[in-house]
């Protein structure tokens, strides 16, 4: 008898379709994940079959495949084409160095902040390395290659970690 569903890691995570779940996948990402189980030989039932069971039980995902027309779901490519019309690929949009500049002005953290262990998405981790994180990822954004936002960006800093960095021109 041949095999009617694809084995599954017990790490791969179920869907949910939720788009509250900020520790979940995009739905891009999860789907190309879930194609890259499949091998070449296949096939659309066995694909179909082992994709339901990784929709997380009781969640919008199930709920979508239960609503789903029975004729648009009957081969691979429709089920892609559907899923990726309920959940479409998120946009990246430009922005603007001035704003990148604001939001990097915005970065700010207190001093009652400064050591606390916090969770963040998926990261664990103290409030100051998180802001640090942020500040950097934006400042690259910027391509301040000669650290001109540096002194500015300081003025957001609690005097506990002003007292520990250098204040140069080159800092």
């Amino acid at each position: 008898m041949v095999n009617t569903t694809l084995t599954i890691p017990p790490t791969f995570p179920f869907y949910s379709g939720d788009p509250d779940d900020n520790k979940a996948d995009k739905p891009g990402v999860w789907l190309r994940r879930f194609e890259l189980l499949c091998e070449s030989h296949t096939t659309d039932a066995e694909k179909i079959r082992t994709f339901i069971l990784v929709l997380e039980p009781d969640s919008p995902a199930e709920e979508w495949w239960t609503k789903l027309e029975a004729g648009r779901k009957t081969t691979w490519a429709d089920v892609r084409m559907e899923f990726r019309a309920e959940w479409p690929p998120t946009r990246t949009l430009e922005v603007s160095t001035e704003a990148r500049r604001e939001t990097l002005m915005s970065l700010k953290i207190s001093e009652e902040e400064v050591g606390q262990m916090v969770t963040e998405g998926k990261r664990k981790d103290y409030t100051h390395a998180i802001w640090a994180d942020k500040a950097e990822a934006v400042w690259k954004l910027l391509e301040d290659n000669k650290g001109l936002l540096i002194h500015d960006v300081r003025k957001n800093l609690p005097e506990g970690i002003l007292d520990s960095i250098p204040d140069t021109k080159n800092t």
